[in-house]
């Protein structure tokens, strides 16, 4: 590093160390003034201004340490900057969190009857719309509920009517069947001079069972031998 050199980064090290001397007497004077303002109410849009202040030049003396720290060569140097601006930070930065707590009390302090009013209205119009569409969710859930189960008997009535019309063409599938075979037997026995075996009108056809009839028995007459028939009648004599 030349000698011009050397200087010019003298000099920026000068430089941003003296901005960093203004940057900490400001942020000291805006801390001071925030704990001498926080004693009446009636300062706290004052105390707003001087927080916000106090929170924009705490950030501008960390840039400043940043661009310090990148200059120096020496660890020495780096670690005096550090606890150089560790120092200011331990200093401002509890000032503006009771401050910002402070504002935070101030303010819920001084919420109107007419405020709280309005607040608990809109709280229970807010319940109101949670109940309204909770109602009709449970309706919905139940006029679902009913469809489902109209959906499951149609579905059975359905299931049973199909069961049934096959049935009913299986019956009639049967019944041409024996039709045939009833055909088939008669036609071959006329072929081959026999009688059928079964007649067409016995051959019992699926779908077309009848009841027996009930008979009554003949009475059979009583037939006498023909010796009984003969039989005359004795005649006794008398002496």
């Amino acid at each position: 590093m030349s000698d011009t050199e050397g200087k010019s980064h003298r000099d920026k090290i000068v430089e941003i160390k003296k901005s960093r001397t203004a940057a900490k007497g400001r942020l000291t004077r805006w801390c001071n003034a925030i704990k001498g303002l926080q004693g009446s109410g009636e300062n706290l849009d004052e105390v707003k201004g001087k927080v916000r202040s106090a929170a924009a030049g705490l950030a501008e003396l960390t840039d400043l340490h940043d661009k310090l720290s990148s200059l120096f060569v020496d660890d020495y140097e780096r670690e005096e900057a550090d606890f150089y601006l560790s120092s200011v930070q331990g200093n401002c930065n509890p000032v503006i969190k009771e401050a910002r707590e402070w504002i935070k009390s101030i303010e819920q302090d001084s919420v109107t009857p007419d405020d709280s009013a309005s607040q608990c209205g809109s709280n229970r119009s807010s319940r109101s719309s949670v109940v309204s569409l909770r109602l009709k969710a449970t309706a919905r859930k139940a006029a679902l509920a009913i469809e489902e189960a109209a959906l499951k008997e149609r579905q059975l009535i359905e299931s049973e009517e199909m069961r049934l019309r096959q049935r009913k063409e299986q019956i009639a599938i049967d019944k041409e069947m024996a039709i045939a075979r009833a055909e088939e037997e008669v036609f071959g026995s006329e072929i081959e001079g026999e009688p059928p075996e079964h007649p067409v009108s016995q051959i019992p056809v699926p779908g077309d069972e009848k009841q027996p009839e009930k008979t009554t028995p003949a009475l059979t007459p009583k037939l006498t031998s023909s010796r009984q028939s003969r039989r005359q009648p004795r005649i006794r004599l008398q002496c």
